[in-house]
C-alpha cells in the first residue's frame, strides 16, 4: 500500500481528533519517526530523508524545524546546547495500529476502483497505477492552493496519466452520489492533501494573509462569476457560493467590475444566440458554449440567466463598479505592455496555448485582463501591501496562470520587497486563507473545492476536442457522413460523453474508427430514447385513459347514488302527502254523514269535497296520479339540489 495516502489519511484523522493548528497535525509523525528510529540525537536532513522514506511525503527543512519546536515545547524533545535530543516521553508515539487500520481501509477502496474501471469502462488497472493516479489527482491541483509558495508540493513525484486522472474523477464524483463511506474515505485524503500543504506556506506570508477581511474589497473575474451562475457546473457553482458566503462573514466587500461584466453579458448573450441558431462550430466556441452544449442547456435557460443576472448579482451582494481612470492616477500606472508579454509567456510555459497562436479573440481576452490588473493597481496607489488588510483591493480569479503571472510581474516590479499581496490571487488560495483563519470552515470548503477538481477532471482537453473534430471533418469532406450526421457529431452532448467514455479524456486514445462508431451509439441511443419515450408516452396515455374510465365509473356511481336518494325522498314525501290527504276527504265524509247542521266544520269539509270534485272532473284528478306526479317532482327537485351542492 502507498505509504503517502496512509500518511494523508492518518494527517486528517489528526486534525479530526485535535482541531489545532497545521502544525499539530504532523507532531504524531515525526513523533512516531523520532520514536522508531531510536535517534539519540537529532539530525535534521537525516530526519527529513527518513520521513519521505517512511510517510512517502516532502517536507522542507523550515517546516521541519517548526514541527520539532513543537515537540520541544510538549517536552518530547529537549535542547541539548545546540543539538535536540528525544526525551522518554517520545516512546507514546506509535502509529502502527492507526496505519494498519488505514490499509485495510484504503486498499478496499483501491479494489473497488479497479472494478470501478472495468465495469464502467472496460478498461484494467493495476493497484500501483489507481494509487499513483490518486496522488497525482491531487498534485494537480497543488498549484492553486501553493502558487505563492517556494515549495510547491508535499507529494512525492509520480507518474501522470490522464486516463487514470479522468477515471478517478468520475468515480469520486459516483461515490459522493451513491456511496457516503467511500466517499469518507476519499475525502480524508482531501483534507489531508489541503492540511499537508499548508505546512508549505512561509511563515512571514502566513502573517500576510491572515489579517482580518474586514472592508477589504474583492473583485471577482469572469470565469469566477460564470461559475457563480452555473456554467461551471453545480460542483463550481456550489464551491463559488461557499467562498462568497465565507468572505462576507468575514465583512468582506464584493465587487465586479464593469469589464469584467460587460464580457459575461457579451458571453452569454453570445450564446444564447448561436443555442437559437444552432449554427456553430464547437472548436471555436466559448467555454461557456461548450458547456452548454454538453450538458443540453437550451436556449430559454441562458436567456433566463441573462435577464436574471443582475438581480443574482444582488442576491450575492456584489456591487458593480469601475477601476480608476488613467487620468490623475499616472504614478501609479504600471507597464502594461511587459504584464502583457508576462501572461503570454507563463500560458505557453503551461501550453494553454503558444506565443504564435495568439488570436485576435484570445489577445483581446489578455488585453481585459491587463486593463482589470492595471486598474487594481491604481485602486491600490502604489502601496506595496504587506498584508491583506493593507492591500485593501484584490482581483480574485480562477485562472491559476493569470494569477501566477501578476505575482511574477510585480516580484520584478517590486524587486525591494521580499513579500508582498499580488494584486490578483485564485479563489481556491483564497478559500485556503480562510480556513487558516478559521479551522471551522475547512471541510465545507473543502468538500466544494474536491468536488469542483472532479468535474474538472472529466472534461476532454482542447487537444482531445480537436483530434475528434478533424476526423469528423475529414468524414463530411469524403461524403461518408451526410449534413444530419455531421451536425450530430458536432453538436450533440452525448457525441462528447461517449468520446469521455471511449477515450477516458486521453487524447492518445482516440481512434479514427471512433468518429463512425460515437455515430453509431448515437443513433442507438436516440433510437432507444425514442423508444422509451414513446414507452412512457404509451403509458402515460393508457394511465389517463384509465383514470378517465374511473372518474367515468365514479360519476356513474355517484349520480346512481344520488337517483336513488331523491326518489326515496320523493317517495316517503308523496306518500306522505297522499296519507294526509285521504285522512282530509275521510274526515270530511264522516262530518257530512254525522254532523250536525250547525256544525263549524261543515263548510269547509263541503268545500274540500266539492273541489276534489271539481278537479277529478276538469283534469281527471285522482290520488294515485297525484302522487306519482309529486314524487316525480320532488326527485327532480332533490336531484337538482344535490348534484348542484
Amino acid at each position: 500500500m502507498n505509504r503517502t495516502i496512509i500518511s494523508l489519511a492518518i494527517i486528517s484523522t489528526n486534525w479530526e481528533q485535535k482541531r489545532k493548528d497545521y502544525i499539530e497535525n504532523f507532531v504524531p509523525l515525526i513523533g512516531a519517526i523520532i520514536n522508531k528510529k531510536k535517534y539519540k540525537e537529532i539530525d535534521l536532513p537525516t530526519l527529513k530523508k527518513d520521513f519521505t522514506e517512511e510517510y512517502g511525503l516532502i517536507i522542507p527543512s523550515n517546516p521541519l524545524q517548526t514541527i520539532i519546536n513543537r515537540l520541544v515545547r510538549n517536552k518530547y524533545v529537549k535542547r541539548n546546547n545546540l543539538s535536540f535530543v528525544p526525551t522518554n516521553k517520545i516512546s507514546g508515539f506509535d502509529l502502527n495500529i492507526q496505519s494498519k487500520k488505514f490499509q485495510t481501509e484504503f486498499l478496499e477502496l483501491i479494489f473497488d476502483l479497479i472494478d470501478y474501471a472495468k465495469s464502467e469502462f472496460n478498461r484494467d488497472f493495476n493497484q500501483v497505477e489507481i494509487e499513483e493516479g490518486i496522488i497525482a489527482f491531487f498534485k494537480k491541483h497543488d498549484v492553486d492552493i501553493l502558487f505563492l509558495s517556494e515549495f510547491k508540493t508535499v507529494l512525492p513525484e509520480v507518474k501522470y496519466d490522464i486516463k487514470v486522472n479522468h477515471l478517478i474523477g468520475n468515480y469520486i464524483s459516483h461515490v459522493y452520489q451513491n456511496d457516503f463511506e467511500k466517499f469518507k474515505s476519499i475525502r480524508k485524503l482531501s483534507m489531508g492533501h489541503a492540511l499537508s500543504s499548508v505546512i508549505l506556506f512561509d511563515p512571514m506570508a502566513q502573517s500576510a494573509y491572515s489579517s482580518k477581511l474586514r472592508n477589504v474589497n474583492f473583485y471577482l473575474d469572469t470565469p469566477f462569476i460564470l461559475g457563480l451562475i452555473g456554467f461551471s457546473g453545480k460542483a463550481k457553482e456550489e464551491a463559488c457560493v461557499e467562498l462568497l458566503d465565507s468572505l462576507k462573514s468575514e465583512g468582506a466587500k464584493l465587487f465586479l467590475l464593469e469589464t469584467n461584466y460587460e464580457e459575461v453579458m457579451t458571453l452569454l448573450d453570445d450564446c444564447y444566440s448561436r443555442l437559437v441558431r444552432g449554427n456553430f462550430d464547437i472548436q471555436y466556441s466559448s467555454r461557456t458554449l461548450k458547456y452548454c452544449v454538453r450538458n443540453n442547456i437550451r436556449p430559454s435557460e441562458v436567456q433566463s440567466k441573462l435577464t436574471l443576472f443582475t438581480k443574482e448579482l444582488e442576491r450575492h451582494k456584489i456591487d458593480r463598479t469601475e477601476v480608476p481612470e488613467h487620468y490623475g492616477n499616472r504614478k501609479y500606472q504600471i507597464a502594461e505592455d511587459k504584464l502583457f508579454e508576462k501572461i503570454v509567456s507563463i500560458y505557453s510555459k503551461h501550453s494553454i496555448y503558444s506565443e504564435e497562436d495568439i488570436s485576435t479573440r484570445k489577445e483581446i481576452s489578455i488585453l481585459r485582463d491587463v486593463k482589470v490588473i492595471s486598474g487594481i493597481s491604481r485602486f491600490r496607489k502604489g502601496n506595496k501591501a504587506v498584508s491583506i488588510k493593507q492591500a485593501g483591493e484584490i482581483f480574485v480569479t480562477t485562472n491559476t496562470a493569470l494569477a501566477f503571472a501578476t505575482r511574477e510581474f510585480e516580484k520584478e516590479e517590486y524587486l525591494s520587497a521580499t513579500n508582498f499581496i499580488p494584486s490578483c490571487i485564485t479563489d481556491v488560495f483564497l478559500g485556503t486563507v480562510l480556513w487558516m483563519q478559521s479551522p471551522a470552515k475547512v471541510e465545507r470548503l473543502n468538500l466544494k473545492k474536491l468536488m469542483a477538481d472532479c468535474y474538472s477532471a472529466i472534461q476532454p482537453s482542447e487537444r482531445l476536442i480537436q483530434k475528434y473534430l478533424d476526423e469528423i471533418n475529414r468524414l463530411k469532406k469524403e461524403g461518408r457522413i451526410d449534413d444530419e450526421s455531421f451536425i450530430l457529431l458536432k453538436s450533440h452532448s452525448t457525441a462528447i460523453q461517449i468520446l469521455e467514455e471511449k477515450t477516458l479524456g486521453d487524447p492518445d486514445e482516440f481512434k479514427i474508427e471512433m468518429a463512425e462508431e460515437i455515430l453509431d451509439e448515437i443513433t442507438n441511443r436516440i433510437k432507444v430514447e425514442e423508444s422509451k419515450k414513446l414507452a412512457a408516452e404509451k403509458k402515460d396515455h393508457d394511465l389517463t385513459k384509465d383514470e378517465l374510465e374511473n372518474t367515468r365509473n365514479e360519476k356513474k356511481k355517484q349520480e346512481d347514488r344520488i337517483e336513488q336518494i331523491s326518489n326515496l325522498i320523493g317517495k316517503y314525501i308523496s306518500n306522505f302527502v297522499l296519507i294526509v290527504l285521504i285522512s282530509l276527504l275521510v274526515v270530511a265524509v264522516l262530518v257530512q254523514l254525522l254532523g250536525k247542521v250547525e256544525n263549524p266544520w261543515s263548510l269547509p269539509a263541503n268545500v274540500f269535497i266539492a273541489a276534489l270534485t271539481l278537479l277529478n272532473l276538469v283534469y281527471g284528478f285522482f290520488f294515485m296520479q297525484y302522487r306519482e306526479n309529486l314524487r316525480e317532482k320532488i326527485s327532480r327537485s332533490v336531484k337538482h339540489f344535490l348534484t348542484a351542492k
